[in-house]
């Protein structure tokens, strides 16, 4: 069986691409909680609707980041897929792996690549699923 090597500087990029999405995250959770205590403020100032407004704002944007995070996913996925089944190897010849991996070919390459169209499919389903929310979600009255 043979191996495909990973690649350092895809690990140095991998991390720096993760430090840079936590320090990203924290100050969404720090914008949220402050966020959250207006909409406190509000609802305890009797500005019920204003309150509703921002409320479905926010959840509108969120939807629709994740919408679009779903749909870039898929997009990947679909593209590793049709690589892995083109050359019926698995992890394909561009991959950049973070770890020393096993290649497989043949059948067990191909069974890969439909997973990863399978996951695509999926992953596209969840995001048109989500994006009417990032629409609709302020148009729609209880």
């Amino acid at each position: 069986m043979s191996f495909q090597e990973a690649d350092a500087t895809e690990k140095k990029r991998t991390l720096w691409i993760v430090a840079a999405l936590l320090i990203f995250a924290s100050f969404v959770a720090w914008w949220f909680n402050r966020w959250l205590g207006q909409i406190d403020t509000l609802l305890a100032g009797g500005k019920r609707e204003l309150a509703k407004q921002q409320v479905d704002l926010v959840f509108s944007f969120a939807a629709l980041v994740l919408s679009v995070c779903l749909l870039s996913l898929a997009v990947l996925c679909v593209k590793h897929g049709l690589e892995v089944l083109k050359q019926q190897r698995f992890p394909s010849t561009s991959a950049r792996l973070l770890r020393r991996m096993a290649v497989h070919t043949g059948d067990a390459a191909v069974k890969r690549g439909r997973l990863n169209l399978a996951l695509a499919a999926f992953l596209l389903l969840m995001a048109l699923a989500s994006f009417p929310f990032s629409i609709f979600s302020g148009l729609l009255k209880p």
